[in-house]
């Protein structure tokens, strides 16, 4: 049974939810007063993850343990954009994205692969956002990769999605697996949100989820970042047998009673729902 929940300052419905039927206390980070008492990696559950100095050394269980917590607070520490570059870099599909208006310019024209020809993108084939952000937000189309703000913002290559989802870790444990619900004829080139009537649909059905016919879980199962996080919720795009996956979270929204449950038998299994 962990001691606290550990979760960001400015998010508290969902840790508040685990917490209550965990039967403890949220911690805030960044917080003067929580970060005196001292947080726990082995003790706590955590959401978010505090600067080192803050985590006493022999909360980690030995050199190893202080590594393994700098490489989660190097990774939650990074912008979306940075998320990515570190994702690709361990061998993970994301979609084509950059920061850098010398790549992006590169992106300007696009080789076709039959003719060996250049040829002008189709309009609206990029999006920009900002570095930081969540949900729809800073959300925009353009036919420019070279359209965007350096050092604020951030271009992708559009990926046809038909359809995403987010499968939540736990302690290296697959927990849940959610499918975006979205209104029929719902375009790609669009954020799927509540603004659009998105909804969060659990998949209890593994075998028929789409994702069961790659090697998502499988490449997933060997990330570090999968293995030792506390808990990771993983956005993913999917289309025609294919796959990106856009970021990892570490403290995602979660309503749904019997997830939230799933999540605190994997932290502790001797409780009880009560209904």
């Amino acid at each position: 049974m962990p001691r606290w929940i550990i979760r960001p300052r400015k998010i508290s419905t969902t840790p508040r939810l685990l917490a209550s039927k965990l039967g403890i206390q949220t911690r805030s980070y960044p917080s003067a007063r929580n970060q005196r008492q001292g947080f726990n990696f082995d003790r706590d559950f955590f959401l978010v993850y505090p600067d080192p100095t803050f985590v006493g050394h022999s909360a980690f269980g030995g050199d190893d343990g202080a590594l393994c917590y700098e490489q989660l607070y190097r990774f939650f520490s990074q912008s979306k954009a940075g998320q990515r570059v570190l994702l690709r870099q361990s061998g993970l599909p994301i979609p084509d994205t950059t920061s850098s208006q010398i790549v992006a310019s590169n992106w300007l024209v696009q080789r076709n692969e039959q003719t060996g020809r250049f040829q002008a993108h189709q309009p609206n084939s990029f999006i920009v956002r900002p570095l930081r952000h969540s949900g729809g937000s800073g959300f925009r189309l353009t036919s420019d990769p070279t359209d965007f703000i350096a050092g604020q913002e951030y271009v992708q290559r559009l990926f046809p999605k038909t359809r995403e989802y987010r499968l939540i870790y736990v302690k290296g444990q697959l927990a849940v697996t959610l499918r975006k619900k979205v209104r029929e004829g719902t375009r790609a080139d669009q954020p799927w949100n509540h603004a659009v009537g998105a909804t969060f649909q659990t998949v209890n059905d593994l075998p028929s989820c789409k994702l069961t016919g790659t090697d998502i879980f499988t490449r997933l199962s060997t990330q570090p970042i999968i293995q030792h996080a506390h808990l990771v919720a993983v956005d993913v795009l999917y289309a025609r047998g294919k796959y990106v996956i856009c970021e990892f979270n570490s403290c995602p929204g979660l309503s749904i009673e019997s997830n939230l449950m799933r999540i605190v038998n994997v932290l502790s299994p001797q409780v009880v729902h009560q209904p």
